[in-house]
């Protein structure tokens, strides 16, 4: 069964948001929506209006269509070699457990910029 296009856009905005390194909280706040709000768009459980949708692509800083059409490529952001095989590691582990992993690196950025 394929999934429906709530579900996949809701993928694609994870995928953006994770991406940007924000946590559901941050990207609720840019968006000016609740943060249960994303989490159930995003797990495709909720439909958003095409206001909501707007909000939040505005607040990804891509465009509506890249979160429609999963073949649009991403533009890339990555610095190092490192940063691929890293993401493919840390999306093996589950959401909860990739929400640890970001404020650990984040920890580890605010550590390592202040030197």
């Amino acid at each position: 069964m394929t999934e429906n296009i709530y579900t996949l856009i809701g993928k694609r905005i994870k995928e953006e948001r994770q991406r940007l390194s924000l946590t559901q909280e941050e990207l609720a706040t840019k968006a000016h929506i609740g943060t249960k709000f994303v989490g159930s768009i995003e797990r495709g459980v909720t439909k958003p209006s095409l206001d909501t949708f707007i909000k939040i692509a505005k607040a990804l800083n891509v465009s509506c269509d890249s979160l429609i059409n999963k073949e649009i490529k991403k533009k890339s952001s990555y610095k190092t070699s490192v940063s691929k095989p890293l993401e493919y590691l840390v999306s093996e582990f589950p959401d909860n457990k990739q929400d640890q992993l970001l404020k650990v690196f984040k920890d580890i950025q605010k550590l390592t910029s202040k030197k």
